[in-house]
């Protein structure tokens, strides 16, 4: 029975609760009284679909009602004739009434919560906006509204129909009771498992606000329409526009109104979570786990604990959402569209890895899934996405204007004695607002709170900066005050790299609590306090207050903001210098080059630069940062009188960062500087540096002659003269080994790294002897002595991670990745443990920076997926290789995927396509004396000719490939012999 009040004198459960006597009756002997079983009363509004299920929705108003609850259910309330919404917002308002007791009992069914009709849908935002908790019950199996889908909802699926499932009713009954007095909304199954360890971020506040007051935009929806409808269409719609034109206006309506957005994230700057791409994956992932039932049995059979603790954003997306809806999964009935809104906010550092990693992952995804985006036109968003064409939300749209006039006409009209005086009225916004709609907006509110009349059009200010500057005018009507103690924090703030904490303005200014509350009360709504930081609401608030000309006496300055926050990060590093940069706040520590160098502090930022405690340079070398590294390097050359050799080592590491992001231009711009500033005579070591630098862009080049004369240049400069620099011979040493590595010399790249490592073990080099033992280790695999290349592959593994080098241990990884590959081939096994450190490696690349690193491991992980059967997700891969390489660098990646890429058409019986790929691949990769791809392009193209009946040309293709293999290496000889027999075995069996 769910009905749990039994009468104590006749012990029938015919019970009703009586609100007048506000105790319970039996209907069977009139005895009133208390239940001994104690639960907090509720207000209950039951939401429903007038679907077949209504029968549910009765069963459970009865036994709440006898349980003693208050339910308010339309059929007892709703009158023939009456306005439907206006009793639905009565029941709305009266569950609200009394704080902490109201209830919304959603029962989802795909009638109840259709998108974008279902009624329910409105109830839900109704009660969500006044802050109601609603308790989602599972009827019929559909996806939950976006808005609730961090809620957890309970599984009543079984229990209809009633009649056939009393007791699986009684027991769901009890725990919606659970839910609705003691608020335990932890339900059972794997979607509690999903929601802890995901973490989905909230958004309901967002999208309400931006609901309430949508206006038209029909022409925008109309073009996302016709995107979705063309099969061939890019699988992602960009859309761009002017500050405040209403991008997230439109992201929040087609997050509410359209069934096809599955999951969505908007970024928001300043907000750890939601500007972090790796909170973005997991939020993501769970929204759709919400709405793909299959998908969420993927989620939950995987390592989530593992994953959630360990995997960076890159590993995430590929773990959790494209190999989960990869192969064999169903295909949902719609095409399925994640949002991310306002995506240049999440640029970080001069940095927008979001942006990055959609350009280089999303196509990994099945071609139902499809992406939306809305970003400001900034160049860390374009650069990246380079490959897009944006949509432009364009200001001087007629439809734009339409809208706005039509939303105009709406929102004054209440405020307007008469036609004439709104259509004046409307002419005159129209024209001020120049098309952005966040203008259109702030009039609106003035008016409304009565500060601008329309009949005084002639004080409307002109576009948004005439908004704020009358807002200004009227926040900060003092003007001495605002000068002497608002303007220097908004200076901070202004040049602030990150949304600044409120303790650390109080720091600065001297300032206590009461002095803090009285500077946040004044700023009124122009900026937001949020997680204890303060930014300005929208980025062109800032933007007009940084304008001299347009903000005028309320200007506010970058540069004394930059001197400001240059003034605490130094004192703080000559106070704690004795003690070690660890004494720094995170703050200072992160960003005190920037704002000496913003500031044009150069002399301070010379001594921080070449500090020995911050290490400032092998921090900005490490991590490839080119924004603060380069300004702060190219500024120190540029305005300070350097000697000639502390130039050189500054332009050099300058190189080193450009080199690393493969901006090789500007690498060889700033080697050249030092070489010409140095002599063996004067800065010996810095010379070999630069030399060994500008080698190595030869090398990536493939001016192979070039390159070693620099390499041998640099060497003989660190061994000729005193001190001998035995680090830096080492890594020419190095250098050397990889030329002879690339020419197939094995025994002199060997000698090489054995010389290389004796040197570095001198110096106390790791680094380089760690690289060292690599190469013998790869020399060894060459020549066939696996045993050996394993153990020195391993033991450098264990000392590269036991000494921190990290650019060593991705190397490593991938090296290892290599030989259980090799080794999965020549056992005719899943390269399971070559994938694991492919996935590895692609992690450690994105932490170091390694772009190349990271197009290996990708290129690693593309073979292991062709070798699984996954052609669909190995072709991918390859494109991503192919895309990302210009044809003059890292040949050997190229034609990797150039014979991956044929592999795949054959795989799938493309034969023609396959052959002709074949040829290319070979052509490429002979042109660099690549054997090792020309093998494998032979064999391929003599396994389709062996399958069509043209054996004697297999052969002979054959032939040359085994020619080419033993050309190169034992190792080679062996493997291509493999695959050989291999392609023997079926018709659409490639080469590995």
């Amino acid at each position: 029975m769910s009905q749990t009040i039994q009468c104590p004198e006749c012990g029938s459960s015919d019970v009703q609760f009586s609100d007048e006597q506000e105790l319970f009756v039996c209907e069977k002997c009139g005895h009133t009284f208390q239940s001994d079983q104690p639960f907090t009363r509720r207000r209950i509004f039951i939401s429903y679909g007038h679907d077949e299920h209504v029968e549910l929705a009765q069963r459970l108003r009865k036994d709440l009602e006898c349980r003693g609850h208050a339910v308010w259910f339309d059929l007892d309330r709703l009158k023939p004739g009456g306005d439907w919404e206006a009793y639905i917002e009565e029941g709305i308002d009266w569950v609200s009434e009394v704080p902490d007791a109201g209830r919304v009992v959603l029962l989802m069914t795909p009638h109840s919560v259709r998108r974008p009709d279902g009624y329910c849908l409105n109830e839900l935002a109704r009660a969500l906006g006044r802050e109601l908790n609603p308790i989602p019950v599972m009827v019929v199996w559909c996806e939950p509204p976006l808005s609730i889908c961090r809620i957890q909802w309970l599984d009543m699926q079984d229990c209809v129909p009633l009649d056939d499932r009393a007791e699986r009713y009684d027991t769901k009954f009890q725990r919606l009771l659970e839910a609705l007095e003691r608020d335990r909304l932890d339900f059972e199954g794997g979607q509690a498992r999903l929601l802890s360890l995901l973490d989905p971020l909230p958004f309901d506040a967002d999208i309400a606000r931006h609901l309430e007051r949508f206006t038209g935009r029909q022409w925008v929806f109309d073009k996302i329409d016709e995107w979705l409808s063309a099969p061939e269409a890019s699988r992602v719609f960009w859309l761009t526009g002017k500050p405040g034109v209403g991008k997230t206006a439109i992201a929040a309506w087609l997050c509410y109104h359209r069934r096809e957005v599955a999951a969505f994230h908007l970024c928001q700057h300043g907000h750890d979570q939601k500007s972090d791409p790796r909170q973005c994956v997991l939020s993501l992932a769970y929204q759709l786990s919400s709405q793909l039932p299959d998908y969420q049995d993927r989620l939950n059979a995987l390592p989530l604990e593992i994953l959630t603790a360990e995997a960076n954003a890159r590993t995430l997306f590929d773990t959790l959402i494209v190999q989960p809806l990869s192969g064999d999964f169903p295909q949902p009935n719609r095409t399925i569209l994640i949002l991310i809104d306002a995506l240049d906010e999440a640029t970080e550092t001069g940095r927008n890895e979001l942006a990055s990693f959609i350009a280089s992952e999303f196509d990994k995804t099945p071609r139902w899934l499809r992406l939306v985006i809305t970003s400001r036109d900034e160049p860390e968003v374009t650069h990246p996405l380079q490959a897009l064409t944006p949509y432009v939300l364009d200001t001087s749209a007629a439809e734009n204007e339409q809208d706005i006039v039509q939303f105009l006409h709406r929102e004054l009209k209440p405020y307007a004695e008469d036609e004439g005086i709104l259509r004046s009225a409307i002419d005159t916004i129209l024209e001020l607002s120049e098309g952005v709609f966040l203008y259109v907006e702030s009039v609106c509110r003035e008016v409304a709170h009565g500060r601008l009349s329309l009949f005084r059009l002639d004080e409307f200010p002109q576009g948004l900066g005439g908004i704020y500057a009358q807002y200004f005018s009227r926040q900060f009507a003092d003007i001495e005050r605002y000068t002497q103690r608002t303007r220097p924090v908004l200076d901070v703030v202004a040049a602030a790299q990150e949304p600044l904490e409120l303790k650390m303005i109080a720091s600065m200014f001297g300032w206590g609590e009461h002095d803090l509350r009285e500077f946040c009360g004044s700023l009124g709504s122009l900026f937001t306090i949020a997680e204890g930081r303060i930014q300005a609401y929208h980025a062109s608030v800032m933007e007009w207050l940084t304008d001299a000309e347009k903000a005028g006496r309320y200007f506010v300055s970058r540069l004394e903001g930059h001197h400001c926050l240059a003034d605490r990060a130094w004192l703080a590093y000559q106070t704690d210098f004795q003690s070690g940069p660890s004494q720094l706040s995170e703050y200072s520590r992160a960003y005190l080059a920037t704002h000496l160098a913003e500031a044009g502090r150069w002399q301070e930022l010379l001594v921080a630069v070449t500090s020995p405690t911050l290490k400032l340079v092998e921090g900005w070398v490490e991590r490839a940062d080119a924004r603060q590294g380069v300004r702060c390097l190219a500024g120190l050359i540029e305005h300070v009188d350097l000697d000639p050799v502390l130039a050189a080592i500054l332009a050099t590491q300058a190189g080193r960062i450009h080199s690393q992001r493969g901006e090789y231009t500007e690498a060889k711009r700033c080697l050249e500087y030092a070489i010409a500033r140095t002599s063996p005579s004067r800065g010996r070591r810095t010379l070999a540096i630069a030399l060994h630098e500008l080698a190595s862009l030869h090398l990536y080049r493939e001016e192979t002659r070039e390159a070693t004369s620099a390499y041998r240049r640099a060497l003989r400069l660190c061994i000729s003269g005193k001190p001998a620099y035995l680090d830096e011979a080492a890594a020419n040493r190095i250098a050397l080994a990889t030329i002879a590595f690339g020419n197939y010399q094995w025994s002199q790249t060997i000698r090489f790294a054995r010389r290389a490592s004796r040197e570095a073990r001198g110096a106390g080099d790791m680094p380089h002897l760690i690289a060292a033992e690599r190469w013998m280790g790869a020399a060894f695999e060459q020549l066939g002595r696996y045993a050996e290349a394993e153990a020195k592959l391993e033991e450098a593994l264990a000392s590269s991670r036991q000494h921190g080098v990290a650019s060593e241990e991705v190397r490593l990884v991938l090296a290892i990745g290599w030989l259980r590959y090799d080794q999965a081939h020549r056992a005719a096994e899943v390269p399971s443990l070559a994938e694991a450190h492919f996935v590895q490696a692609a992690d450690l690349a994105e932490t170091v920076h390694s772009f190349y690193s990271l197009l290996d491991a990708e290129l690693g992980l593309a073979w292991c997926a062709l070798v699984r059967g996954n052609a669909q997700q190995a072709l991918e891969w390859f494109e991503t290789v192919i895309a990302a390489l210009p044809n003059l660098t890292h040949a050997d990646l190229l034609a990797g995927a150039l014979v991956g890429r044929a592999a795949t058409s054959h795989w799938v019986g493309h034969f023609e396509e396959a052959d002709r790929q074949y040829r290319e691949a070979s052509t490429y990769a002979e042109a660099h004396s690549l054997r090792n791809w020309v093998a494998r392009a032979l064999v391929g193209r003599g396994a389709i000719c062996w399958h069509t009946d043209t054996k004697n040309l297999a052969r002979t293709l054959w032939g040359q490939a085994r020619l080419h293999a033993k050309r190169a290496s034992p190792r080679l000889q062996q493997l291509i012999s493999i695959s050989i027999d291999l392609c023997k075995q079926g018709r659409t069996l490639p080469p590995r």
